[in-house]
């Protein structure tokens, strides 16, 4: 099922095809896996406990495990596990005493990095797939005195819309190309949001890429547009201070445009001429903005917003027919 897998650690011996771990080992930790999986939906914390190492002990204890179930529980109810990862490895004493982690290549572009604890360890990951959002969850075990132990359990966000890091991140690519740098910064925000389903145990080898070009898209946008910018509306002069990203439901993410208005926020009547006239300007101004989304949202305000006071605004939500 999984091509064999290579380690940075020369005295760690890797395995990851189904074929060649060996069948009782596979089975052991199946069933914990599908203990743990079911544990975790029925909230028994104790459950999880009974087969966890002194070292998963150390890092969570089991009142912060069941505090952290109700959230987990909902997450993951309903949702159906697919294996992505199962990767077993040995090695000699002397590797233990090592200090820096080992570098496992994964199922897909990214390497597991974790230290090695004991003789022999085996890593599972499971994908949970709802219509809008993916979550991976990684189990690494341990072996002590014969007995396979829990060591860490990882859960975090894999994909949105059945798109993960890396599908995002070409979707990025791609707007740049164009020439649709907004459009290019939502793709790329949320890229670098995918980047650890496994809480520091898992990189992608694109990580830093990623990362310097959603910095490079964010420089390029900041000095064109050098916010906040003075933008003529009709008879009004607007100031466009700010535009970030929001997620609609199953949809997406869609642009939000916030600017000073001419208008008091209380004259809704002349707010919404005011922000027909920049919708109908809009695209002059951010290339691609109206292009292949369903939404494009205003945020129109009296005074630029400050981290420390509240400021009122009104909001307008567009709904395009360029899908």
């Amino acid at each position: 099922m999984l091509s064999c897998n290579v380690s940075n650690n020369q005295s760690v011996q890797v395995i990851s095809s189904a074929k060649e771990i060996p069948e009782k080992i596979q089975e052991r930790i199946q069933r914990y896996d599908q203990k743990i999986i079911r544990s975790l939906k029925e909230e028994n914390a104790l459950s999880i406990d009974s087969i966890s190492s002194a070292f998963f002990k150390k890092e969570t204890d089991i009142k912060s495990l069941a505090s952290m179930m109700p959230q987990i529980s909902t997450l993951l109810k309903g949702l159906t596990p697919i294996q992505k990862d199962h990767i077993y490895l040995t090695t000699n004493p002397s590797a233990l005493t090592s200090s820096k982690n080992t570098v496992l290549k994964g199922s897909d572009d990214y390497n597991f990095e974790l230290p090695i604890n004991s003789e022999q360890m085996y890593i599972s990951s499971y994908l949970f797939n709802s219509k809008s959002d993916g979550y991976m969850m990684t189990l690494i075990y341990s072996l002590h005195k014969n007995q396979w132990f829990l060591d860490r359990i990882n859960l975090g966000s894999y994909s949105f819309y059945g798109k993960n890091a890396l599908d995002f991140y070409n979707k990025g690519i791609e707007h740049m190309e164009q020439g649709h740098l907004i459009d290019a910064f939502i793709a790329l925000e949320v890229s670098s949001n995918l980047l650890q389903p496994s809480s520091g145990n898992l990189n992608y080898l694109k990580s830093d890429d990623i990362t310097q070009t959603l910095q490079f898209v964010s420089k390029s946008i900041n000095e064109k547009y050098n916010f906040p910018f003075t933008l003529q509306v009709g008879t009004s002069n607007i100031e466009i201070f700010r535009i970030y990203s929001q997620r609609v439901g199953k949809d997406g993410f869609f642009p939000v445009i916030d600017y000073k208005s001419t208008f008091d926020i209380s004259d809704t009547t002349a707010l919404q001429l005011e922000n027909e006239l920049l919708h109908d300007s809009i695209e002059k101004v951010f290339p691609g903005i109206l292009k292949n989304k369903s939404w494009l949202f205003y945020g129109s305000y009296n005074t630029i917003p400050s981290s420390e006071v509240q400021t009122p605004k009104h909001s307008f939500a567009h709904q395009l027919d360029s899908l």
